[in-house]
């Protein structure tokens, strides 16, 4: 499973987070191989990304563009199923993109290769365990984001960047999965008292 982008939307239609991974482009069969301005090298087996910091594409312009199709398409299946029926993803000969809203209308957009199979559960995990984790519970995030005003946290990218490599890689090799996550964030270290580190353990337990 490959990871192309992801976001996140506030309630207010802002969004307060984009990162974009360039996967390992790929030469076989007969489709083209999805353009990108650089690749990514192999390492130790599993794929290593690329931020879209380091590219010259408009991250902003595709935001809008992603929001404006979520919208859109989670209208209509509200207007043809009524509002109990949710919009979850779709899938292009490109890609597929997969949404996940919270009850306080957060929305979650992820886009990965069209082989993939539901994100649910991983955007859930994004959500419970590093969004509300990381930037819901500190204090020194503020509550809303006006005019754009992005998430800015340094556990929450490092999080979420190790997240995406483990679970993309494992998923790949398992129809289904079990996720379960177990996170102890440890305040200071002797080298850097200021800044905070991650110990991290992850547990897959495969259903298929």
């Amino acid at each position: 499973m490959v990871v192309y982008s992801f976001y996140i939307f506030d309630r207010h239609a802002e969004c307060i987070y984009k990162r974009r991974w360039l996967p390992r482009p790929t030469s076989t069969g007969s489709k083209p191989p999805r353009p990108t301005s650089d690749s990514a090298a192999l390492s130790n087996g599993l794929p290593k990304f690329i931020p879209v910091s380091s590219q010259s594409l408009t991250a902003e312009d595709d935001a809008k563009l992603i929001f404006g199709a979520v919208f859109s398409l989670r209208n209509m299946v509200r207007k043809l199923g009524g509002d109990d029926d949710n919009f979850v993803c779709y899938r292009t000969s490109q890609y597929k993109l997969h949404y996940y809203e919270t009850p306080t209308n957060i929305k979650f957009v992820m886009l990965t290769d069209t082989k993939s199979g539901s994100m649910q559960l991983a955007l859930q995990q994004i959500y419970v365990n590093l969004y509300v984790e990381y930037v819901v519970k500190n204090p020194l995030a503020p509550v809303e984001h006006p005019g754009g005003l992005g998430v800015n946290n340094e556990l929450f990218e490092e999080s979420l960047e190790q997240f995406v490599t483990i679970y993309s890689s494992f998923v790949g090799k398992h129809q289904s999965v079990i996720f379960s996550r177990l996170w102890r964030v440890d305040q200071s270290t002797p080298s850097q008292p200021n800044k905070a580190t991650i110990l991290e353990t992850m547990e897959f337990n495969t259903l298929a």
